[in-house]
């Protein structure tokens, strides 16, 4: 066999074996992820959950039909002048919010291991908090207007190189999810920016906002590290 025919089978082979990393890499983005996602979901409805890291976290947002309401320009009224039919509204009492301690205790006794954080006092994860239970280590660091893309990924890789399993890091706009940060795993953004409710990747950055005032935002991290996101609204 000629050195030149050699030189040709040693591609072929190195061409196969990228198609295959390749393919096994596509299997795992629409096959495997999505299998692990719904094992997760099984294993949530049947309440085995030994192994599974939740992260919890209130809504602080309204839906766009009641910011609506509270800008329309109507002329105020005191208690005595208000049309009956607005007395009969507002007067009506509004139900409790669901709070992500309530969540929590369901998760906890299914096994979870479970963390709730505060987007609304982000400030509360600057500087950057390292948080540990059963094991399982999260760092958590607040983004604002004022922090830059470099800033931010020096604070997700100085996280990373102190053991955490997962960084998270709290946004309160757009810019990273639309320019996402490699160190960061998983952005929570404390405003609507309309993402589903299930989460999305943005290259390999895992987005979720926030859902409305009232509800409980869920993520679910499997023991294989395979994330799902999902919309409490009852109890």
């Amino acid at each position: 066999m000629g050195k030149r025919t050699r030189e040709i089978i040693a591609l072929v082979i190195l061409a196969l074996l990228g198609l295959a990393v390749l393919g096994a890499m596509a299997w795992y983005i629409f096959v495997g992820h999505g299998w692990n996602v719904a094992a997760t979901r099984i294993d949530e409805t049947i309440g085995e959950m030994d192994g599974y890291t939740v992260i919890l976290f209130e809504g602080t947002t309204l839906p766009q039909n009641e910011l609506s309401r509270l800008s329309d320009s109507q002329p105020m009224l005191d208690d005595q002048n208000r049309p009956s039919s607005q007395m009969h509204v507002e007067d009506t009492p509004p139900s409790e919010p669901l709070r992500a301690s309530t969540v929590a205790s369901s998760y906890r006794q299914k096994g979870a291991t479970v963390f709730v954080l505060h987007p609304e006092r982000a400030s509360d994860y600057n500087p950057p908090l390292v948080l540990n239970k059963n094991g399982f280590w999260i760092g958590v660091f607040a983004i604002d207007g004022a922090t830059s893309h470099a800033s931010a990924q020096y604070k997700a890789s100085t996280l990373h190189k102190r053991g955490v399993d997962f960084v998270i890091g709290i946004a309160n706009d757009a810019r990273f999810i639309e320019q996402p940060a490699s160190s960061i795993d998983i952005l929570l953004c404390a405003a609507d920016e309309e993402i589903s409710s299930g989460g999305e990747y943005r290259e390999n950055m895992f987005c979720v906002d926030s859902p409305y005032i009232g509800e409980v935002q869920s993520l679910i991290i499997s023991p294989s590290n395979v994330i799902m996101s999902k919309t409490v609204t009852s109890r």
